[in-house]
């Protein structure tokens, strides 16, 4: 091919885009690579020394070798390969592919420029043992060049497998010099592979300075991957330019077979009645106000309760007066001095044991002691018959109330047990005959109240005397999907009307669900938050508690650690769990640990090793399994769905 001026008679053809074989855009591994083009009916290839410059033509280049082929019969494709010795190693050329028309060639032909890279290909044969699975033959993921100092780019994993979760896939990585730094003769810098979405589980990087010439850096990494991930690639710092090939060569399955069993025995552990009682008399005991309801929430407790007052906790609340004396009705702020009865913690279960006597005086006044199926209250108050003329108070009678609410984890139904007290030696004066106090449990329209069960209603406050203990039960079922409004009334009833309606308490939210995943329909305190307990001196998890303990202290939130750190949420998405454990046993693969890999926060949380900073450790196989299906029975008796908070206490 002559320079322009030379007096050859040029034509102005170009050829299609030439393509090189094996190889990539720019390099071929191999010492006598395939040139091929479209244009015709003849083609001329020229290859030269060098690379093409971006303002100069390329055939200012040395010709080393060219060649002619006729398109004629091949559809206007030629192909033509140099001869055996030609390229040498490590070297930059330039093919030209321009069509030879009327005895002479084009000079404004199409050309690519490319490497030599004459080492071998990416390694092929897999240097993974069991319990890594090589693959028959090597998969290539990425071959690409990176000019510059700083590229970052993405490659996916498709080609790996068709499962859902194909498990750590092992890489293999290699950096090629391009150009080198003109001082040092060498590229330094570095390579980073990461997983895009969770980019602080990260691969081992591949650092320093590669070597120049025909030399390449090498090297293996492991990555926790599925088919369709995508992979992050960062070249950083490079002072000259690098190519990076990256080829999978075997996979660490993400579970064995007894790993799949023990998963499957955790999804499907339900819980005994036992371990349900078991799990409520370690959960923590928590003081819950009355809840503040939102506009919607009383507007709908008024409608299905027509005359129904406001909340009123504490303070004194009277009727019109009428007559020669009026009632007032209210609730101490501050519990009395005298007339408790001391009695220890009522004892409750989820069978619908009938309970009578009920005393909540060991717990706080005027709050809700609740747990995630119980709540306990205790509230003192006064009823007091005052003169309309003098305005004193003529007659006063003083009363507790004790009110315990059941749910049950396996059914949508609630129950109300309330135990109504006058306080001894607390009467005083006269009161007007024939009044009386009632007491009611009241519900939103979600719940259906027990029809069978009527309310409390104490007797004549007229003679004031103390009378016995007067307890009722109230049961309902409240709808499925619901969230229930609960609340306690009393109030004075004379001949022919209700009177001043002053005691309100709002009960803590129940929430009524069905969802298989936890073990059909039940109803919880949604407000209540459950405390898993963890035994260090358990004879089934002792390595698991313990690395609970120093997960809790050594990681920066806390996690789970109720007196100083911040909730877990328990999560059910299965993806999602998925990638947690993915990155759990990346981690644990890093470390080098290869016994049972064991994470915290639970891959089951939105606090997993894929989401936040996590803690990892090597237990024993038999306690994981036991401490996946203890959380599994855990969620299903707290009936902890999707997001529910909930805390795990570390004990002796």
């Amino acid at each position: 091919m002559s320079p322009p001026g030379g007096g050859a008679n040029y034509a102005v053809a170009a050829a299609g885009p030439v393509t090189i074989t094996p190889g990539g855009s720019t390099y071929t591994t191999s010492p006598q690579p395939t040139f091929t083009a479209s244009g015709g009916p003849e083609l001329h290839f020229s290859l030269r020394l060098g690379a093409a410059h971006p303002f100069f033509p390329p055939g200012w280049l040395p010709e080393i070798w060219n060649a002619k082929v006729s398109t004629a019969s091949t559809g206007g494709v030629g192909s033509v390969t140099p001869p055996a010795g030609l390229l040498e190693p490590g070297k930059q050329y330039t093919i030209i592919a321009a069509d030879f028309i009327a005895g002479s060639v084009s000079p404004f032909g199409t050309y690519r420029s490319f490497y030599a890279d004459l080492t071998g290909a990416v390694v092929t044969t897999s240097p993974c043992t069991a319990p890594c699975v090589p693959y028959p033959q090597a998969v290539p993921l990425l071959d690409n060049d990176y000019p510059g100092s700083s590229n970052t780019g993405r490659f996916s994993v498709a080609p790996v497998g068709n499962a859902d979760d194909v498990g750590d896939v092992l890489l293999s990585v290699r950096i090629t010099p391009r150009s080198a730094d003109p001082t040092t003769g060498s590229s330094a810098g570095k390579v980073k592979l990461y997983d895009p979405r969770y980019p602080e589980v990260q691969a081992p990087i591949l650092t320093g300075t590669f070597p120049t010439g025909t030399g390449s850096a090498t090297t293996t990494v492991t990555m926790a991957l599925g088919a369709q991930d995508a992979v992050g690639i960062a070249v950083r710092n490079i002072s000259g330019s690098v190519r990076v090939e990256v080829t999978a060569i075997g996979w660490y399955p993400w579970e064995s077979a007894e790993d799949a069993a023990d998963e499957l025995a955790e999804e499907e552990a339900e819980p005994t009645d036992a371990e349900i009682e078991e799990f409520e008399a370690l959960e923590e005991e928590e003081s819950i106000p009355s809840p503040v309801l939102t506009p919607a929430e009383e507007a709908d407790l008024q409608a299905t309760n027509p005359g129904l007052g406001e909340a009123s906790p504490t303070g004194e609340s009277c009727e019109e007066p009428t007559g020669d004396a009026y009632t007032c009705m209210g609730i101490d702020p501050t519990p009395p001095t005298s007339g408790q009865s001391g009695s220890t913690e009522p004892r409750v279960t989820e069978r619908g044991v009938p309970i009578t006597g009920i005393d909540c005086s060991a717990y706080a006044y005027l709050t809700w002691t609740t747990k995630r199926k119980t709540t306990c209250n205790k509230i003192s108050g006064f009823v007091k018959e005052i003169d309309l003329k003098t305005k004193q108070v003529i007659g006063q009678i003083d009363f507790t109330v004790d009110t315990l609410i059941l749910t049950s984890a396996r059914s949508l139904r609630i129950e109300v047990y309330r135990t109504f007290r006058y306080v001894p030696g607390s009467a005083q004066g006269t009161m007007m005959g024939g009044q009386t106090l009632h007491g009611a449990a009241l519900c939103s329209s979600n719940c259906t109240a027990d029809t069978t069960t009527d309310n409390m209603r104490a007797g004549d406050l007229g003679p004031l005397h103390p009378e016995a203990d007067m307890s009722f039960v109230r049961r309902g079922t409240v709808a499925v999907g619901a969230q229930a409004s609960v609340l306690m009334t009393l109030a004075i009833f004379k001949p022919g009307r209700f009177g001043p309606n002053s005691l309100r308490q709002d009960v803590p939210r129940i929430r009524c669900d069905y969802k298989a995943y936890i073990g059909g329909a039940g109803c919880v305190f949604v407000d209540a938050q459950p405390t898993l307990k963890q035994f260090l001196s358990s004879p089934t998890t002792p390595d698991i508690v313990a690395h609970i303990k120093r997960a809790q202290s050594s990681l920066n939130r806390h996690w789970g650690r109720r007196t100083d750190g911040t909730a877990l949420n328990r999560m059910y998405d299965i993806p999602a769990k998925k990638l947690n454990r993915k990155a759990a046993k990346n981690q644990c693969r890093i470390k080098g640990i290869v016994n049972s890999c064991d994470e915290y926060s639970y891959a089951s949380t939105y606090q997993g090793c894929a989401i936040v900073t996590c803690d990892v450790a090597g237990v024993p196989r038999t306690q994981n399994s036991l401490q996946g299906t203890q959380l599994q029975k855990f969620y299903r008796a707290n009936r902890l769905l999707d997001d529910d908070p909930f805390w795990v206490k570390v004990l002796p």
